[in-house]
Protein backbone atom coordinates (compact mmCIF):
# COMPACT_ATOMS: atom_id res chain seq x y z
CA UNK A 1 0.00 0.00 0.00
CA UNK A 2 1.29 3.32 -1.09
CA UNK A 3 0.19 6.95 0.69
CA UNK A 4 0.81 9.93 -1.41
CA UNK A 5 0.33 13.61 -0.45
CA UNK A 6 -0.44 16.01 -2.88
CA UNK A 7 -1.98 13.76 -5.34
CA UNK A 8 -4.00 16.33 -8.12
CA UNK A 9 -1.48 18.55 -9.71
CA UNK A 10 1.49 18.07 -11.82
CA UNK A 11 4.40 15.22 -10.04
CA UNK A 12 1.71 13.81 -7.59
CA UNK A 13 -0.61 13.35 -10.39
CA UNK A 14 1.94 11.30 -12.08
CA UNK A 15 3.24 9.52 -9.98
CA UNK A 16 0.02 8.55 -8.45
CA UNK A 17 -0.81 7.50 -11.98
CA UNK A 18 1.86 5.51 -12.72
CA UNK A 19 1.82 3.90 -8.65
CA UNK A 20 -1.59 3.50 -8.22
CA UNK A 21 -1.51 5.04 -4.50
CA UNK A 22 -4.03 3.58 -2.28
CA UNK A 23 -3.91 6.54 0.18
CA UNK A 24 -4.11 10.06 -1.32
CA UNK A 25 -3.81 13.26 0.65
CA UNK A 26 -5.04 16.65 -0.59
CA UNK A 27 -6.74 19.88 -0.21
CA UNK A 28 -8.95 18.34 -2.34
CA UNK A 29 -10.35 15.51 -0.69
CA UNK A 30 -9.83 17.02 2.78
CA UNK A 31 -6.39 16.50 3.59
CA UNK A 32 -4.21 19.88 4.23
CA UNK A 33 -0.82 18.88 5.11
CA UNK A 34 -1.00 22.38 7.52
CA UNK A 35 -3.89 20.96 9.70
CA UNK A 36 -4.38 17.33 9.18
CA UNK A 37 -1.21 15.73 10.16
CA UNK A 38 -1.78 13.91 12.37
CA UNK A 39 -5.12 12.24 10.59
CA UNK A 40 -3.02 11.56 7.46
CA UNK A 41 0.01 10.19 9.58
CA UNK A 42 -2.79 7.61 11.38
CA UNK A 43 -4.73 6.84 8.41
CA UNK A 44 -1.87 5.61 6.68
CA UNK A 45 0.13 4.50 9.16
CA UNK A 46 0.04 0.92 7.67
CA UNK A 47 1.36 1.51 4.17
CA UNK A 48 4.45 0.15 3.08
CA UNK A 49 5.46 3.14 1.56
CA UNK A 50 4.27 6.92 2.43
CA UNK A 51 4.95 9.64 -0.24
CA UNK A 52 5.89 13.03 1.20
CA UNK A 53 5.02 15.15 -2.11
CA UNK A 54 2.75 17.99 -1.28
CA UNK A 55 3.82 21.61 -0.66
CA UNK A 56 2.10 24.00 1.00
CA UNK A 57 2.44 27.92 0.58
CA UNK A 58 0.62 28.87 3.64
CA UNK A 59 3.30 26.82 5.55
CA UNK A 60 6.67 25.82 3.81
CA UNK A 61 7.40 23.82 6.59
CA UNK A 62 4.62 21.33 6.89
CA UNK A 63 6.23 18.49 4.54
CA UNK A 64 9.10 18.85 7.28
CA UNK A 65 6.51 18.55 9.83
CA UNK A 66 4.50 15.94 8.17
CA UNK A 67 8.32 13.95 8.04
CA UNK A 68 8.05 14.76 11.94
CA UNK A 69 4.78 13.52 12.64
CA UNK A 70 5.56 10.09 10.90
CA UNK A 71 8.82 9.58 13.28
CA UNK A 72 6.78 10.70 15.94
CA UNK A 73 3.71 7.93 15.51
CA UNK A 74 6.55 5.81 14.65
CA UNK A 75 5.37 5.36 11.52
CA UNK A 76 7.38 2.05 9.91
CA UNK A 77 7.09 1.99 6.41
CA UNK A 78 9.30 3.89 3.67
CA UNK A 79 8.78 7.68 3.31
CA UNK A 80 10.42 9.28 0.31
CA UNK A 81 10.08 12.96 0.61
CA UNK A 82 10.00 14.90 -2.96
CA UNK A 83 12.52 17.65 -2.09
CA UNK A 84 14.10 20.00 -4.60
CA UNK A 85 17.77 20.00 -6.40
CA UNK A 86 18.24 23.71 -4.38
CA UNK A 87 20.62 22.30 -1.99
CA UNK A 88 23.54 22.02 -5.67
CA UNK A 89 22.53 25.46 -6.80
CA UNK A 90 24.59 28.57 -5.41
CA UNK A 91 22.00 31.99 -5.13
CA UNK A 92 23.40 35.45 -4.20
CA UNK A 93 19.50 35.55 -2.91
CA UNK A 94 17.47 32.60 -1.18
CA UNK A 95 13.79 32.42 -1.95
CA UNK A 96 11.65 31.62 1.00
CA UNK A 97 11.15 27.53 -1.49
CA UNK A 98 14.85 26.90 -1.03
CA UNK A 99 14.45 26.98 2.09
CA UNK A 100 11.99 25.23 2.98
CA UNK A 101 13.06 22.43 1.11
CA UNK A 102 16.14 22.31 2.62
CA UNK A 103 14.53 22.05 5.74
CA UNK A 104 13.26 18.77 4.47
CA UNK A 105 16.18 17.79 3.40
CA UNK A 106 18.09 18.18 6.30
CA UNK A 107 15.25 16.72 8.47
CA UNK A 108 14.98 13.41 6.43
CA UNK A 109 18.85 13.09 6.84
CA UNK A 110 18.71 13.15 10.34
CA UNK A 111 16.16 10.73 10.34
CA UNK A 112 18.05 8.46 7.74
CA UNK A 113 20.88 7.96 10.59
CA UNK A 114 18.94 7.03 13.55
CA UNK A 115 17.30 4.44 11.19
CA UNK A 116 14.12 5.92 10.58
CA UNK A 117 13.61 4.89 6.72
CA UNK A 118 13.41 8.24 4.87
CA UNK A 119 14.77 9.35 1.56
CA UNK A 120 15.05 12.39 -0.43
CA UNK A 121 14.20 12.00 -4.08
CA UNK A 122 15.60 16.10 -5.43
CA UNK A 123 14.80 16.83 -8.86
CA UNK A 124 15.45 20.30 -10.51
CA UNK A 125 12.78 21.89 -12.64
CA UNK A 126 10.33 18.99 -14.61
CA UNK A 127 8.61 19.64 -17.57
CA UNK A 128 5.18 20.14 -15.80
CA UNK A 129 3.56 21.54 -12.54
CA UNK A 130 5.94 24.22 -11.16
CA UNK A 131 8.93 23.73 -13.18
CA UNK A 132 6.97 23.34 -16.51
CA UNK A 133 7.57 27.34 -17.01
CA UNK A 134 11.11 27.63 -15.47
CA UNK A 135 13.65 28.91 -18.08
CA UNK A 136 15.99 25.76 -17.93
CA UNK A 137 17.20 22.51 -18.76
CA UNK A 138 13.87 19.80 -17.78
CA UNK A 139 14.29 16.71 -16.33
CA UNK A 140 11.18 14.51 -18.19
CA UNK A 141 8.59 13.47 -15.37
CA UNK A 142 8.99 9.75 -16.10
CA UNK A 143 12.61 9.82 -15.60
CA UNK A 144 12.26 11.68 -12.24
CA UNK A 145 8.88 8.64 -11.31
CA UNK A 146 11.29 6.05 -12.52
CA UNK A 147 14.14 7.11 -10.01
CA UNK A 148 10.92 7.26 -7.56
CA UNK A 149 10.65 3.42 -8.20
CA UNK A 150 14.22 2.85 -7.67
CA UNK A 151 14.28 4.05 -4.11
CA UNK A 152 11.09 1.71 -3.39
CA UNK A 153 12.99 -1.14 -5.06
CA UNK A 154 16.24 -0.49 -2.73
CA UNK A 155 13.61 -0.16 0.15
CA UNK A 156 15.72 2.98 1.86
CA UNK A 157 18.65 2.44 1.32
CA UNK A 158 19.61 4.97 -0.80
CA UNK A 159 19.39 8.36 1.79
CA UNK A 160 19.27 10.53 -1.26
CA UNK A 161 19.08 11.55 -5.48
CA UNK A 162 20.03 14.24 -6.54
CA UNK A 163 18.46 15.05 -10.34
CA UNK A 164 19.46 18.61 -11.56
CA UNK A 165 18.55 18.31 -15.31
CA UNK A 166 21.48 20.85 -16.12
CA UNK A 167 23.54 18.59 -18.40
CA UNK A 168 21.60 17.41 -21.05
Amino acid sequence: MIALTGHTHGLGREINNRLNCTHLFSKSNGYDICNNRQLIVKESINCNIFINNAFSFNDGFAQTKLLWELHKQEYSGLVINIASSIETVVRKQKREYDIYKKSLIDASKQLYYTNFKSTILAPGAIDIGMGKNCNTNKLKVLDVIEALELIIKLDGSVQQIIMTGRFK
